[in-house]
């Protein structure tokens, strides 16, 4: 059990910096890899998490809206006001004309496209993990494989942006596809697929893994998932299962960290509240420090930099949040000092 939680702590602190550095100025072809499988991991892990025991439709109702939708609200509210106030003044957002009422509207939509949620545009995940959810449970109710539900699903969130081209609230869209990660974690969990053998057959299975998240990702080009940008249906899940594998591979490598153990339970709170992060870090730096922009935006290094630090100073609000408003990211009992 310290072995399994140790890696999935590993694994989503990686992604959760990949997610960082991904919302930063990277070449085309960094933000290529990193596209193809960053969202799709952590779907994945929330399967993977997911009890195998079902609890009554209504009290799965009660916590999911607990634990996703209540810090959805607040986080949405608390980073509109924001921008409402400072960020809308600043940076590309100056540039870009839409009515101030938008992204309200943006918050009860919860969808990322045509700007309704430029004041936070990452927090689309939360809703529609909220929504994946629900399908999933639904779908382990009917009566036919769980493996043919997925299929289905598949080709559903494949088909739908090539024919029609509004975007659902709550990422039902995104759902469709989001849901088939969610489910092969689970699967993957419940069938112990996650268990190394012998050391030289794991090496030969990661390096045929990374050869086809290479020329996976070389070949299909950059993936969106947020956007229902797959290009090739195939690619697409090959190069995103293969990136999962290799962040577990990684992973595993290490030993229990409470700096990784920390980040990998307020990934929740970096999801949310990097892009103000960014946004106070890079401004400090260009006029106090007074870096030229066009450092920051060009140099891979510095971005790498900035990624990790991003992260290092969204850390006293990880402990303010769990000592003293576990409700914000949705948790109800207080650390006891």
């Amino acid at each position: 059990m310290q072995q399994r939680i140790t890696w999935i702590d590993y694994t989503k602190s990686i992604g959760i910096y990949l997610v960082v550095l991904g919302h930063l100025p990277i070449s085309d072809q960094i933000s290529t890899y990193i596209y193809s499988f960053h969202m799709p991991l952590f779907f994945f892990l929330s399967g993977y998490l997911l009890k195998s025991t079902q609890t009554s439709f209504g009290d799965f109702i009660h916590k999911k809206t607990k634990t996703l939708i209540l810090p959805y609200i607040i986080f949405s509210i608390l980073t509109y006001a924001f921008w409402l106030l400072v960020g809308r003044h600043f940076g590309s957002d100056a540039n870009i004309d839409i009515p101030l009422y938008k992204p309200a509207i943006g918050i009860i939509y919860a969808s990322a496209s045509n700007n309704y949620m430029i004041h936070n545009i990452p927090l689309w995940f939360i809703p529609c993990l909220f929504v994946v959810e629900l399908l999933f449970y639904v779908l382990r109710k009917l009566p036919f494989s769980i493996y043919i539900s997925l299929i289905l699903c598949a080709a559903i969130g494949y088909t739908y942006p090539q024919v029609m081209s509004l975007r659902l609230p709550w990422g039902i869209d995104i759902a469709f596809t989001a849901v088939v990660f969610y489910g092969l974690g689970f699967i993957c969990k419940t069938n112990n697929v996650f268990t190394l053998t012998k050391k030289v057959k794991i090496i030969g299975i990661s390096i045929f893994i990374l050869l086809i998240f290479i020329v996976g990702n070389s070949v299909q080009g950059r993936v969106d998932l947020n956007s229902l940008e797959f290009r090739n249906i195939f690619l697409f899940y090959a190069t995103a299962l293969s990136g999962i594998y290799l962040c577990y591979i990684i992973s595993k490598q290490f030993s229990h960290n409470k700096i990784i153990t920390k980040i990998s339970n307020h990934t929740l709170t970096i999801l949310a509240l990097h892009g103000l992060s960014i946004s106070i870090l890079k401004a400090c730096m260009i006029y106090i420090l007074d870096m030229p922009i066009e450092i920051l935006n060009q140099s891979i290094i510095w971005n790498i930099i900035i990624a990790l630090a991003t992260i290092i100073i969204l850390l006293p609000c990880m402990f303010f949040f769990e000592r003293y408003t576990p409700i914000i990211i949705g948790k109800h009992t207080l650390q006891k000092k």
